[in-house]
């Protein structure tokens, strides 16, 4: 591999932006940057330098399903930048396009670089006062809430399963497990999860949990 590449691979990742969150989860209550808003800085920055990004799935040594980002130079040359292991929570069609879609959009962040920001996030140079941030809070909390379209329930559902699915990887042992399954069971308390969810999410804390048992 040539300096060609690595040197337009910094020149794109110097003129890329963080990417603006624009969907909204309900059940996290949070907002986040989609697929779309990612490759919306990623692409154009790529395409400055001669580079191009591919993100295809295939099959690991050990039977699972795994997505690779690859980005590509003009002249020939290509840089791999890692696999992401992918982990449905259903084998359905549905489920399986939601993990890939979770594993790109997390696989590109993390190779360029990238952390979502607030669609205001970056606007003004000074802070706001008190008073000001007094008199137009709800007014931005209104408008915020216009401005990001509610997503698809059985979207929502399984970008909640992944989210969580995440955190489960994360852990060690059976007792951090048992924290996750806590609250998790928070969230079921508060009405904020649906039955199927919550049966996909207790199939996946005693997959882990066996997981580790075993390990």
């Amino acid at each position: 591999m040539s300096d060609n590449i690595r040197k337009a691979m910094v020149q794109a990742i110097a003129d890329m932006a963080n990417p603006a969150k624009n969907s909204r989860n309900p059940h996290f209550r949070n907002t986040y940057a989609d697929l779309t808003a990612v490759l919306g800085v990623i692409k154009p920055a790529l395409a400055e330098h001669g580079l191009a990004v591919t993100q295809c799935v295939s099959v690991a040594s050990d039977g699972q399903q795994e997505l690779q980002t690859v980005v590509h130079h003009e002249n020939g040359e290509h840089m791999p930048l890692g696999c992401y292991p992918i982990r449905p929570m259903k084998q359905d069609p549905q489920s399986v396009g939601s993990a890939i879609t979770y594993a790109r959009r997390y696989s590109l962040m993390a190779a360029f670089g990238l952390s979502a920001e607030d669609d205001d996030g970056s606007a003004a140079s000074a802070a706001p006062s008190r008073a000001t941030m007094r008199s137009h809070a709800t007014t931005a909390t209104k408008a915020e809430a216009s401005a990001i379209p509610p997503p698809k329930v059985d979207d929502a559902n399984d970008c909640e399963v992944q989210d969580w699915r995440s955190e489960l990887a994360k852990c060690e042992s059976v007792t951090q497990v048992q924290s996750v399954a806590q609250a998790i069971k928070a969230k079921v308390e508060q009405g904020c999860l649906d039955d199927e969810t919550v049966a996909q999410l207790r199939a996946a804390v005693v997959e882990r949990s066996r997981t580790l048992t075993n390990a």
